[in-house]
Parts: structure tokens; C-alpha cells; sequence
């Protein structure tokens, strides 16, 4: 089974794990793109917290600098199975909505304000899990299809001319940067999980599944 990792904002983190006293718990996870191939390993990053200041005054004018924290930890916070992804397109997206409705814990405005017209892909979530102790990105070893397609291709494939899977060179082999190993000019065997994850994808990444 193949692993992803998704980056979940807390509002929708929070919806997961506790749902409400009036709503049921989230279990739908709407995106835009999502793995072609089911059943996957869903890994849930809840991203970091966000700040937000303004200058407050006083009636006699004292100015103060106030800063709102929101957000979550910026870690790996838990994990799901996905065994089935619908595809809705827009022309159904008002009965998709609403059959699903308190799995999706989403606003008609928000459903089609992030649809915009296109389709979208409901990722139904199974065997939910949140960790006693979040885990950190680092633990996390990415995979690169490019140095992979070399490999299978008997090309070249040091990571030193890669890229990895935010299109950015890669311009240091392993012998070099302990952070980038598995690469096939060091290893005998080779899987294409060069390199630890260093930042959160933007939506998803492929992601090598962590051993129990």
C-alpha cells in the first residue's frame, strides 16, 4: 500500500478527532487531487500556527502591539486508510454536497468556492488514528519519481543532478549530506526514498510508510 503525506489545517484536524456535540466527526476529505491507485496510507500533518497582529488604542491614546496565535503544531499528527476517492464533478457537486453533508464538515459556500467550477475528489476516511505524540517531519523519508525512472531505465541516477519533490535541484550526493541517503550511487539496493522531508508538501506527497 502507498503512503501519502496531507497538509490539514487545524480547523479541519480538530473536525477529525472531535467533530462535535452536534455534528458527527469529519471522514471526508475534500481535495482537488489525491493518489490515482486505492487503498492508501493517509499521513495527517496539521500545519504550523499563523500570526495576526494589529495596534490597539486606548481612549488616551496608548498604542499596543497585539499578536493572535491560531493554528496547529506543524507535525504529523495522525493517519487514516482511504479505500475509496469519488470523483464529483461540478454539475453534481449540489446532491454530492449534500448526501455527505456532516462527513465533509464543510460550508456549501466553502464546497464552491474551493470547487470553482472544476471537479473535486472526496477521500473517504477508514481506520482513523491520531498519535499520543505527534511525529515530526523528519521522520519522514520522501520519494522521488525522477531518480526511480532512471533507476528502472539503467540511466544515471545520482541524486546529485536530481530534483526532489518540490522541483529543486538536488546538488549534494549522500557521501556529502547525511540528510540525503538511499541514493543509488551509495546503496546496492535502491527505492527511490532518497532524502528526509524537510517542509510540508502544499496539498499531498508520496512518502514512505513508517515502520510500527
Amino acid at each position: 500500500m502507498k503512503s501519502i503525506i496531507q497538509s490539514i489545517n487545524p480547523e479541519h484536524v480538530f473536525n477529525m478527532r472531535f467533530g462535535g456535540k452536534r455534528f458527527s466527526l469529519k471522514r471526508i476529505e475534500v481535495r482537488k487531487t489525491s493518489p490515482d491507485e486505492t487503498p492508501f496510507k493517509a499521513y495527517i500533518y496539521e500545519t504550523k500556527q499563523k500570526e495576526k497582529s494589529f495596534i490597539s488604542k486606548t481612549i488616551d491614546g496608548v498604542e499596543t502591539k497585539v499578536i493572535i496565535r491560531r493554528g496547529g503544531c506543524g507535525k504529523v499528527v495522525g493517519e487514516y486508510i482511504c479505500r475509496k476517492v469519488e470523483i464529483v464533478r461540478a454539475d453534481n457537486m449540489i446532491q454530492a454536497y449534500y448526501s455527505n453533508r456532516p462527513e465533509t464538515r464543510l460550508t456549501d459556500e466553502q464546497l464552491f468556492a474551493y470547487a470553482n467550477g472544476r471537479p473535486l475528489k472526496f477521500l473517504y476516511m477508514e481506520d482513523v488514528i491520531f498519535y499520543d505524540k505527534p511525529k515530526e517531519l523528519g521522520e519522514f523519508w520522501a520519494y522521488n519519481e525522477e531518480l526511480h525512472n532512471r533507476f528502472e531505465n539503467e540511466e544515471n541516477f545520482c541524486c546529485y543532478d536530481g530534483t526532489n519533490e518540490y522541483g529543486e535541484l538536488i546538488n549534494e550526493c549522500a557521501v556529502f549530506n547525511k540528510n540525503m541517503t538511499r541514493c543509488y550511487s551509495c546503496w546496492e539496493e535502491w527505492s527511490g526514498w532518497c532524502h528526509r522531508i524537510t517542509r510540508p508538501p502544499q496539498s499531498w506527497c508520496y512518502v514512505e510508510e513508517l515502520e510500527d
